[in-house]
C-alpha cells in the first residue's frame, strides 16, 4: 500500500517545490488544469470505462452507488446544521461551509488514489460519485450558497438561475466523458474502436495521476500554510469533516448489505479534501471565497494523512 502513496505524494511535493522556486508560475498552473479538466480527465475516463465489461451487473453497481451517494450527500449536509449552530459560524457564511464539508475532491485526487488502489472496477464507483457531486455542486450547492448571500446583503432579488445554466454547468467535460464512455460501453461500439485509437485514450489518460497531483502541489505552494492552523473555523470544520463525517460513515456502511468495494469508495470520499471548485463557485454565488479557499488547501494538506488512513481503514474494515 505504501508504494502507491509515496509516488502520488512525491508528485505531489515536486508541484510544491516547483511552484515555490517560481518554476511553475501560477499562470503555468492554470494550463495544468486545463489539461486535466479538458484532456486527461476525460481520457482516463472513457479509457477506464470501455475497459470494463459493461452489463447488468456494472449498470447495478452504477446506479446504486449514484443512489448511496445521494444519501451520503444530504446525511452530510445535514449533519453540517447542527455544527454551524454550535460552532456560532456566520449566517453568511453557512452556504459556503456546508456545500464545503458536504463536498470531496474526487477528481483531482480521487481518481487517482481509486485507480492506483482499486482499480477500474474502482474507479467506475467513484465516476458514479462524481457524477452526483456534479448535479447536487449545481442545484442544492447553488441554492445554499445564494441564500446566504441574500442574507448577507439583506435582499431577495438576486439573479435566479436558470435551468439552462444549471445544465451547462452539470454538462461539464467529466460527465460527457462518463456519458461517452458507458455509451460505448452498453452499446458495444467500443469493441470496434481501432488499437491506436485505444492506445491514443491509454496515453492521454496516463497524464491524469502525474498532472493532478503536481497542480495540487502548486496551488499549496501559494499558500501561508502558517495561518491556516491559527483559523479556528478552517481547522474546526476540516477535522469534523476528517474525523466525526468518516466515524458515522463507516458506521453506517458496516450495516448495509452492499459489496466491500462499495463500501471502501465511500470511506475514501469522505477521506479525501474538500472539492477545489468550491472557492469559485462561492466568488460567483456566494461569500466567503477567502475561507472556501482556505478549507480546500488546509483539507488537501490534512488527506495527506487522511486519504492514506482513510485507504487503510476501508481496507482492513471491508
Amino acid at each position: 500500500m505504501a508504494e502507491p502513496f509515496f509516488i502520488l505524494f512525491s508528485l505531489l511535493f515536486i508541484g510544491y517545490a516547483f511552484g515555490k522556486s517560481g518554476w511553475l508560475t501560477p499562470a503555468m498552473n492554470e494550463g495544468i488544469c486545463t489539461i486535466l479538466v479538458n484532456i486527461a480527465m476525460p481520457a482516463l475516463l472513457i479509457s477506464s470505462i470501455i475497459e470494463l465489461d459493461i452489463g447488468g451487473r456494472t449498470l447495478g453497481d452504477f446506479t446504486l452507488m449514484a443512489l448511496l451517494s445521494v444519501g451520503l450527500f444530504f446525511l452530510y449536509a445535514l449533519l453540517v446544521l447542527p455544527y454551524m449552530k454550535l460552532t456560532n459560524t456566520p449566517k453568511a457564511k453557512r452556504g459556503m461551509l456546508q456545500l464545503s464539508m458536504l463536498s470531496s475532491n474526487n477528481g483531482f485526487m480521487g481518481f487517482p488514489v481509486t485507480l492506483a488502489f482499486f482499480g477500474e472496477t474502482g474507479l467506475l464507483l467513484m465516476v458514479a460519485n462524481n457524477f452526483v457531486m456534479c448535479v447536487i455542486f449545481w442545484t442544492f450547492g447553488v441554492y445554499v450558497l445564494k441564500r446566504s448571500k441574500r442574507i448577507e446583503e439583506n435582499r431577495s432579488n438576486q439573479r435566479k438561475t436558470s435551468f439552462r445554466d444549471v445544465m451547462s454547468q452539470i454538462m461539464n467535460p467529466n460527465v460527457i466523458s462518463i456519458i461517452i464512455g458507458m455509451g460505448l460501453g452498453f452499446t458495444g461500439i467500443d469493441g470496434f474502436i481501432p488499437i491506436p485509437v485505444k492506445s491514443l485514450l491509454a496515453m492521454l489518460a496516463a497524464l491524469a495521476t502525474p498532472l493532478s497531483m503536481l497542480y495540487i502541489g502548486v496551488t499549496l505552494s501559494g499558500s501561508d500554510l502558517k495561518s491556516l492552523f491559527r483559523d479556528r473555523l478552517i481547522v474546526s470544520a476540516s477535522l469534523t469533516r476528517a474525523i466525526v463525517f468518516f466515524a458515522i460513515t463507516a458506521g453506517i456502511l458496516w450495516f448495509l448489505p452492499i459489496s466491500g468495494l462499495m463500501k471502501q469508495i465511500c470511506l475514501l470520499v469522505v477521506a479525501l479534501p474538500s472539492a477545489s471548485a468550491i472557492p469559485a463557485m462561492t466568488a460567483i454565488y456566494g461569500t466567503g471565497k477567502e475561507d472556501a479557499t482556505k478549507i480546500v488547501v488546509f483539507s488537501t494538506l490534512l488527506s495527506l494523512l487522511t486519504a492514506p488512513l482513510g485507504v487503510w481503514i476501508a481496507m482492513q474494515l471491508f
